[in-house]
């Protein structure tokens, strides 16, 4: 595809090691996935999905560094190893998005608005167990979990 060759711009041939690279940009003609979206520059919409990953992204990292105080040091630990291991299988499922067909057809935006208030009120149940709130530990757990993956 277009973007492999484009990693490749900048390689080096083995006899050419030491000698001086033609490091200029190679432009090349790339079509917008909506162009009728596209005519006027960015679509708004690009950056409302810049600013809600942004937002997002505060947010778990907020609730993260809050890790310590939500019990005891093994429930510390259990939090964490499954933040990393729910990312992982998270990202391992994104992967897979844009094999699916309906993904050319257009942003997501009843996905983003979904996530963002799963997370909202995931993140609200979490803050609630930090502030005193008697939270199950499997509710807190799945709620972790859940916040995370996404």
């Amino acid at each position: 595809t277009k973007a492999y060759q484009r990693l490749s711009y900048d390689l080096i041939a083995d006899d050419e090691t030491f000698d001086q690279v033609d490091s200029t940009r190679q432009v090349t003609e790339t079509e917008p996935l909506l162009p009728e979206h596209a005519k006027d520059g960015v679509p708004p919409w690009v950056w409302i999905w810049c600013a809600m990953n942004g937002i997002l992204f505060g947010v778990k990292l907020y609730i993260t560094s809050l890790t310590a105080f939500f019990g005891d040091a093994t429930l510390t630990q259990n939090l964490t190893l499954m933040q990393f291991t729910v990312a992982f299988l998270g990202t391992l499922v994104a992967l897979q998005i844009s094999r699916i067909s309906c993904f050319a057809q257009g942003p997501w935006h009843r996905v983003l608005t979904t996530i963002s208030l799963t997370i909202a009120g995931l993140a609200s149940l979490q803050l609630l167990k930090l502030h005193g709130a008697t939270v199950a530990r499997p509710l807190l757990l799945l709620s972790w979990g859940v916040s995370h993956a996404l």
